[in-house]
């Protein structure tokens, strides 16, 4: 089945910024980490469920995230009919759990309960 990609503005802002940040540490290191995060957009649109579920938000709302090779990002989407939303791009480290930002808690329980 051909699943629908949404990207939220907040996920594809984070995303343009992440790209450009690589590209400034090293020409070409910004494709590179696109390239990663059309790869894991690949595996999560043929097998969502592949996806580990949230711990941090209600599952009910059925939010997963997906590790992308190589960078320490996660993508962060719900599997919705046959939509799939990427809500949120969260890096991983820095003291924090993946998916553990206030878009990921308050707007997936506020736009998805």
């Amino acid at each position: 089945m051909s699943r629908r990609v949404i990207i939220l503005d907040e996920a594809e802002d984070e995303l343009i910024a992440a790209q450009k940040w690589y590209e400034t540490q090293r020409l070409g290191l910004g494709q590179e980490f696109r390239s990663a995060i059309n790869e894991a957009m690949e595996r999560l649109t043929n097998t969502p469920l592949a996806a580990a579920p949230m711990t941090n938000v209600p599952a009910a709302i059925g939010a997963r995230r997906l590790l992308v090779k190589r960078f320490p990002y996660s993508i962060v989407f719900i599997d919705h009919d046959e939509d799939l939303w990427i809500v949120d791009l969260p890096i991983i480290g820095a003291g924090r759990a993946i998916g553990e930002n206030e878009l990921s808690r308050s707007w997936l329980v506020d736009e998805w309960c």
